[in-house]
């Protein structure tokens, strides 16, 4: 919660270098949950059929 509220300030204009390292980590952790999730689901939909 705390890093999305930082992200969300990063995006307003400021020390741009600083704020690219940590806005890049966050994206990266959000698309490798995101892909956790949707393989979680993927594979519990298969459970569920079967």
């Amino acid at each position: 919660m705390i890093l999305a509220l930082v992200s969300y300030l990063s995006i307003l204009p400021g020390n741009d270098y600083v704020w690219q390292i940590p806005r890049v980590l966050l994206l990266i952790f959000i698309l490798s949950n995101v892909i956790k999730l949707g393989l979680w689901l993927f594979k519990s939909g298969l459970k569920i059929k079967e």
